[in-house]
């Protein structure tokens, strides 16, 4: 049986949220508890996650048959198998105690948080006022908003942490830390736990009256930060909400408007790409290794691009690397581990799925090779205990 220390550990360790070698460092952990631990994923969910399997075939096929050899090839294969190598890491640990994993998520979420908000009082005692960061710097001295820390939070309430002074005092560092680093997405999770709860949980002649609040006190916050927090560009996290439903319209922004729209033009620029493909690759997409072209050159992270490998749409990335065959796979996925969520249905676990279906959607979701790891292996872990319980 694993302790929630060891598993807080063995997020905690660097290699394990370091891009590519997070993969390989996965890759050996899997070994390690196959060869010495004698942990198997059961015959039911890889039947679940063959799906995500042919996905990968189809775009490491497609993209050696295309002649891509280099390191776009290993890029976009190491993104998919990454996907898999957590819900396989998930399932290898189902049989580990769910209160385990869970409160080692929460002790990996409070040290990463206090860690953060300890440099941040740091940068504030030396005397560097906020006004002198722009919002990017801001967020990455506050770690970019990694998703445990929203995901330790909700598992701290599920743990009833807020029963005594402690936990209180752990919540509210949590919290804190999720407002700083003004992460809509991070927000995103909180949100739809809020409303799934409201819709759960409360009688539909309260309904109103909790959105109402919930809304209120969001806008209340909003507007208190706004006066705080001022000169941090971009500052103010309800209208970075509102301004995040147009920036993913698709649409043909000009070099000047590109700026505040990049992801609505990443989707216009993919559904083009597409349009063009022929009909094989229509079905099969690009393969791994495609990079999707620009119109003109856009310099991006201090680097100057004329076509990008990736893309924040996680929909639009499958359709342009494995076509509407993978593209399917993937619906065909999401389904089966909708029908699962609901073999043992929690606000936790559904709130997880759910911000998993829509951060796909704005950011990538697994296919973004760091932030969603801690999502995607909770994700996989409750799927393959709920699996392992009932058919669906």
């Amino acid at each position: 049986m694993i302790s929630s220390l060891q598993v807080g550990f063995l997020n905690s360790i660097p290699l394990f949220s370091s891009g590519y070698s997070f993969s390989i460092f996965q890759l050996l952990v899997i070994c390690f508890f196959l060869f010495f631990k004698r942990l198997f994923i059961s015959k039911r969910y890889l039947y679940f996650t063959a799906p995500i399997f042919f996905i990968f075939i189809i775009g490491f096929a497609k993209g050696w048959a295309s002649g891509e050899f280099g390191i776009d090839l290993f890029r976009d294969s190491v993104i998919v198998l990454n996907f898999i190598l957590l819900l396989s890491l998930g399932g290898m640990l189902s049989d580990t105690s769910k209160e385990s994993i869970d409160k080692g998520i929460f002790l990996l979420a409070c040290l990463y948080s206090a860690y953060y908000l300890i440099k941040f009082m740091y940068y504030l005692m030396i005397g560097t006022p906020l006004i002198d960061f722009n919002v990017q710097e801001y967020r990455v001295l506050m770690g970019s908003g990694e998703f445990v820390v929203p995901l330790g939070l909700l598992i701290g309430f599920k743990l009833r942490k807020q029963s005594s002074f402690f936990g209180i005092c752990l919540i509210i560092l949590l919290l804190l830390v999720v407002i700083l680093t003004q992460s809509r997405t991070s927000l995103l999770l909180l949100i739809i736990a809020g409303f799934i709860y409201i819709y759960t949980r409360v009688k539909v002649s309260w309904q109103i009256l909790y959105v109402a609040v919930f809304i209120l006190g969001f806008l209340a916050f909003s507007t208190i930060q706004n006066i705080t927090m001022g000169g941090v560009d971009n500052s103010n996290l309800f209208l970075k909400l509102i301004s995040s439903l147009g920036e993913l319209k698709p649409a043909n922004y000009d070099r000047n408007e590109v700026g505040y729209h990049w992801r609505g033009f990443e989707n216009f620029l993919a559904l083009q790409s597409y349009s063009s493909f022929d009909f094989f690759s229509k079905l099969f997409g690009g393969g791994f290794g495609y990079l999707l072209p620009l119109p003109f050159e856009m310099t991006l992270a201090g680097n100057v691009y004329d076509e990008i490998p990736f893309i924040h749409n996680g929909y639009m990335f499958l359709l342009l690397k494995v076509g509407g065959i993978g593209f399917l796979f993937y619906i065909f996925w999401l389904k089966q581990a909708y029908l699962i969520v609901n073999i043992d249905k929690t606000i936790l676990l559904s709130s997880v799925f759910w911000f998993f279906v829509v951060a796909t959607l704005v950011m990538g979701g697994p296919f973004e090779k760091n932030d969603m790891a801690i999502i995607v292996f909770y994700l996989g872990f409750n799927l393959a205990r709920n699996l392992s319980r009932r058919s669906y």
